[in-house]
């Protein structure tokens, strides 16, 4: 079992998107960041067993996104020893938005997302609720 600690950065009951449009991070890994991210705060599982099942990707898979996570800044593994010496289970500490790129105290959101990206992801919002909306209207156009 593992334990899985989920922080957030700025509003405790929404998820931020800033990892969204991170563009260092592949689509697997914001799939699987998304997917962490929208359990409870704090969960004791078997983190790859359970990722596994929801899933339809492999181990290695799962494994090979957890570790890019790790790489970019968003996840932090802690695994000590008790006092016989032997492995005690893994902690993730999980974040939507990369460790270290923002103090509390600091000004938000943090200065590699810039305006620009900001303004493009919410024009792509705004395209995809005007193509909604056109859909609803073809449809309603049909019945």
């Amino acid at each position: 079992m593992s334990n899985v600690i989920i922080e957030k950065s700025v509003n405790p009951e929404a998820i931020e998107n800033f990892y969204l449009i991170d563009d260092s991070l592949s689509l697997r890994a914001k799939g699987i960041l998304a997917q962490m991210l929208s359990f409870s705060d704090y969960w004791s599982e078997t983190v790859i067993e359970n990722l596994t099942h929801f899933n339809s990707e492999s181990e290695k898979t799962i494994y090979a996104a957890l570790r890019e996570l790790e790489e970019e800044g968003y996840l932090e593994r802690y695994q000590e020893r008790d006092g016989n010496g032997r492995l005690l289970p893994v902690e993730y500490m999980i974040c939507d938005y990369p460790y270290g790129w923002i103090d509390r105290n600091d000004t938000y959101p943090p200065p590699e997302v810039t305006p620009e990206k900001i303004e493009l992801q919410a024009a792509f919002f705004r395209l995809l609720d005007a193509f909604d909306e056109c859909l609803q209207v073809i449809s309603a156009k049909k019945d």
